[in-house]
This record gives structure tokens, sequence and C-alpha cells, in this order.
């Protein structure tokens, strides 16, 4: 199940967007037949949940900044959520790193939040960066004024847990 999106190739302004589309060689909606283990818990409360997967490299370039850092995101409320990232930081300093989504009613996804803007930090290994910080901002584009809710979460830019994929 997917939404698709159209934007303005000059200003970037949504067009619009779709309803879900499902694709199913039955017919019928089918659920995913994976599970995740051993992610970090960011949010879970008001029917959304979040968490974080960890660092996964860029395999043709193993530079730390060119990698990204995954995160799984459920939206279990009967409204169509966007959601982005409104503040974020290392180690206590200002970092531009964006994290995005649209998220239909009852769906789940797997989101990135790319790296390239640590290439101007200069790091010589991860584990000097600390704890990222940022708010995250779950919104419903035809109710914003009543629908905005917010959550800061904190999680090490480097976890030694290993994530387990069924």
């Amino acid at each position: 199940t997917f939404v698709l999106e159209v934007v303005d190739d000059g200003d970037y302004a949504v067009l619009f967007t779709t309803d879900p589309i499902t694709l199913s060689a039955t017919g019928r909606p089918v659920e995913p037949q994976w599970t995740v283990e051993g992610g970090l818990p960011l949010i879970d409360e008001d029917g959304l949940y979040m968490e974080a997967l960890g660092y996964f490299p860029e395999p043709d370039d193993l530079k730390y900044e060119n990698g990204c850092l995954l995160f799984y995101v459920e939206n279990n409320t009967d409204a169509f959520l966007s959601m982005n990232s409104l503040e974020t930081a290392i180690g206590g300093e200002k970092a531009d790193l964006f994290l995005w989504a649209d998220l239909p009613a009852h769906s789940r996804s797997v989101i990135r939040m790319d790296l390239w803007a640590l290439e101007d930090w200069k790091i010589t290994s991860p584990t000097e960066l600390g704890d990222l910080t940022m708010t995250v901002e779950f919104w419903d584009a035809e109710n914003y004024s009543g629908s905005v809710t917010e959550f800061t979460v904190t999680m090490p830019m480097v976890r030694e847990t290993p994530l387990v994929f069924h």
C-alpha cells in the first residue's frame, strides 16, 4: 500500500495526494511478513509509534556522512498524517538534518535521515558525535490547527545493539 504525491518542480508545492493505493495478487490487502527486533523505541503515544533502527552505511562510499539513520514509524490513528523534524542537534550542537514522511491512516513505514549535512563536521569517528536530539511533529494537513503533536526524542548516534530482521 502506498500514496502518490504530485509536486510542482518549480516551487515544490504539493499539487495533490492520492488516497492509499493497494496492490495485491489476491485482490486483498496483505500484511507485511517481516518484523524487526532490536530497534530503540522513541515514541509510543496517541496511536503513534517510532523507533530508531540505527545507522546504515552507503555501500559505495563508506564515509560516515554518506550513510543514513533509519526509523520505523507507525500511524495507528484514523487520520492521514505528515511528520517532520523541527529541530535537530548532535551532542548539543545544531545539526542541519531533516526527517519527514507522509503516513496514511493505519500504516507503517521505514524512513531515512540522510547524514550529508555532517560533511563539514570533519568526523574522525562516529563515537565522538554523542546523542541526536530532535523535535518530531506529526500533523494532519486537513486539520492542521487542531492536530499538531510534538515529541522531543534523544538517541545515540552509535548503538551497539544489533538489529534482527525476520
